[in-house]
This record gives C-alpha cells, structure tokens and sequence, in this order.
C-alpha cells in the first residue's frame, strides 16, 4: 500500500512536472508570436496573390484577350501596374528580415529541396497522370531545375542569400545618411536601365540577383533606420498613389501616341519593369504602409501566421514550366471582353482559388517533409557543404 501510495504521488509529480512545462513552452510561443511583425507575413502573402495576377496578366492572356484601347484593357493595366511590385516587396521583406536574423545555410538548402520535389512531381504527375505532351528541352528543365534557370526568382535568390553575410557586414557599417544615398543611386541606376531598355549595371530590369540585392538592401533600410509609429499615413497613401498613377499616365501617353502618331506600335510596358523608377517608389511606399496596419484580430493573424510559411511554394507550383504551358497558358483571355467588374471579379477570383490550392498541396508537402524529417536531411547536407568548404579554404 505505501509502495503503490509513492508511486502515485511520484506520477502526480510528473505530471505536474509535464504539464508546467507544456505551460512555460505554449507561453513562450506565444510571446514569440507576439513579438512577430505580422505585417511582414502579410507582405509575403499579398505579393504571391499579386504574383499570381501577373501571371493571369501576361500568360493567362488576360490583358493580350482585351480589346486594344477599352475600359477593360485599360483596367486590366491598371491592376497590373498595382502588383507589378510584388517581386520587390518579396525581395525588401528578406532584408528586412535578415539584417537581424542569423544566415542558416540549411534554409537554403530547405528550398532547394522543395524546389526538386515540386519539379520532379509535377513532370511525373504531367507525363504520366495526365499524359501531357512534355518535350525534351522541358523534360531536362523539369530535372535540373537549378541550372536550367526555370524558377528565375529562386536562382536569383540563390546567388543573393550566398551573399547575405557580406551584404549585413558592409550594410551595418553604413551611417543613415550613407544609405539615404544608396537607396538614390538605386533609384538613378534603375532608372537608366528602364529608359534606355539596356542592361549596363546588370540589372536586367529587376530579373537578376543583383537587383533582389538592391530591394534586400531596402529592406534592411527600413528596418534599420525607418520609425514607422512617426510616419503618416495619409502621406504614405499620397505619394503611393501618385507613382502607381505616373506609372498608368505614361502607358496611357504611349497608348495614344500609337494610335495618332507612330505606324508602329510602341511598347506600352515601357516603364512596368521591377527596376522602374515608378515600381520602385511605389514598392517602397507600399511597404512602409503595410507596416502600418494594425492587425489585432487574432482569428485573422493565425491565418496569416498559416499562409505565410507556405507562400513561396505558391510560386514553385503554378510556374513550373509544365504547368505554365499546359494550364496557365491563355488560361484567362475568354473572359477579357466580358463587362468589366465581371471580368475583373474572376480575375481576383482566380487569383485566390490557385493562391489557396497552391496552399493547400504545400500545407500536405510540409507534412511529409516533416514525416521523412527533411529538416535533419537539410541539417547534414549543410553541415557537409560547410566543412567541405572550410577544407577547401585551408
């Protein structure tokens, strides 16, 4: 009896123990989540939606469907040139996050490896589920997805995040006012390249690593130098407005001179480029707005909480090159002509039906990937780069 008495009072010792410390560990998450910028993890989810509606833009034929010089092919850039700075805000928001975050090589090596899932699964599925047409050159793209470049924004990640030791270094010996210039000549550098539609800085009109590089360089201005609680908002939406409203007068100005003056037709794109000196202020002022938003309903912060960690995937899955070709293409132009607020409802409509299935499949990914512990595999892989590196060096 006393035997059986201490046993119980030692498992009630335990579990007392178990439960304090289930406690301490939920309090302690939920400090962490109070102390996370969800505006952050909004920026992440709203670029991938407007990604999505580039994309519906361009290949899905929506804007190239519209008949030339109506309501709606003028709405439909309108709404381009909205989220044409998706791609910048993405790239702001990792040097916002990394100026202060540890560089983990293991990250990378996380993405690189749902980068090589969602590749080989989607040819598999492609070829042999769906009996797609798939040429060799597209095969090879599905299988060497790194060094055939068919995810330019993750190539051109790659050789950004290899970089963001450096990059921290030379940023956090840099005064205000030193970066107050970068951010100019910035501005200057992308502003030549898109007038002159050239390449001289390397740019390549924002579809390079150098360029995420400049947006990152952004980022970690603001983090570093910016008190958003002194910023206006008012002034913000102003001067937002202004350059997303520059940006769609000189596509109306070239609109018109094709019509009256020129017999052949100038590219009305002109100035929607990521390194455009319009999309690059209003990146900037987009920015510094979400910033702003006070998100205090819970219910909505643990969806973005849940979204976001799934948001890159979004783009690996809907632009695989299989995909791309085969569903995306023109996927959108039958509904250019109808009346406009139809046409742009299912626009938005399905932007957000590929945004939440594109979430959905890589909500199942993450689980297997956790399954077959994927974050171990990252771990030695990284750790074996590392000392092979540092063998190298010696």
């Amino acid at each position: 009896m006393t035997k059986s008495t201490n046993q119980f009072t030692q498992n009630k010792k335990d579990c007392g123990k178990v439960f304090y410390e289930e406690l301490y560990s939920f309090n302690e998450r939920l400090v962490v989540l109070e102390k996370r910028n969800i505006s952050i993890d909004f920026i992440k989810i709203i670029s991938m939606f407007m990604i999505i509606i580039l994309h519906l833009s361009y290949k899905g034929g929506l804007i190239s469907g519209a008949k030339m010089n109506s309501i709606n092919y003028y709405s439909f850039y309108f709404i381009l040139i909205i989220c044409f700075i998706a791609v910048n805000l993405f790239a702001a928001v990792s040097g916002y996050l990394m100026i202060h975050s540890k560089w983990k090589l293991k990250n990378l090596i996380s993405l690189w490896l749902t980068v090589i899932f969602y590749s080989y699964l989607i040819l598999f599925i492609g070829k042999f589920i769906l009996g797609f047409d798939i040429n060799t050159a597209l095969m090879v793209d599905s299988l060497f997805p790194m060094s055939r470049n068919i995810y330019w924004y993750f190539s051109a990640y790659v050789g950004l995040y290899l970089l963001i030791p450096l990059i921290n270094l030379g940023i956090k010996g840099l005064t205000k006012q030193q970066m107050k210039i970068g951010l100019f000549i910035i501005f200057i550098l992308g502003t030549i390249s898109t007038i002159f539609k050239s390449n001289p800085f390397g740019l390549d009109l924002g579809y390079s690593a150098l360029w995420l590089a400049c947006m990152y360089f952004v980022g970690a201005y603001i983090r570093l130098h910016m008190d958003t609680n002194n910023l206006k908002v008012s002034s913000l939406v102003i001067k937002y407005l202004f350059s997303i409203f520059a940006l769609f007068g000189v596509v109306l100005l070239t609109s018109y001179a094709n019509v009256h003056f020129f017999t052949r037709a100038r590219d009305v794109t002109w100035f929607i480029k990521y390194a455009s000196p319009f999309v690059y202020v209003s990146s900037i002022y987009f920015f510094l707005l979400a910033l702003k938003i006070p998100f205090k309903n819970p219910k909505i912060n643990k969806l973005i909480l849940f979204l976001s960690p799934l948001t890159f995937s979004v783009y690996l899955l809907h632009t695989h090159p299989i995909i791309f070709e085969n569903l995306f293409d023109h996927m959108a132009s039958k509904f250019s002509n109808y009346p406009l607020f139809l046409a742009i409802g299912i626009e938005l409509m399905l932007a957000l039906v590929i945004y939440l299935s594109c979430s959905f499949i890589d909500f199942g990914r993450s689980k297997l990937f956790k399954l077959l512990k994927i974050n171990l595999l990252s771990e030695k892989i990284a750790a074996g780069l590392t000392n092979l590196t540092k063998g190298i060096i010696k």
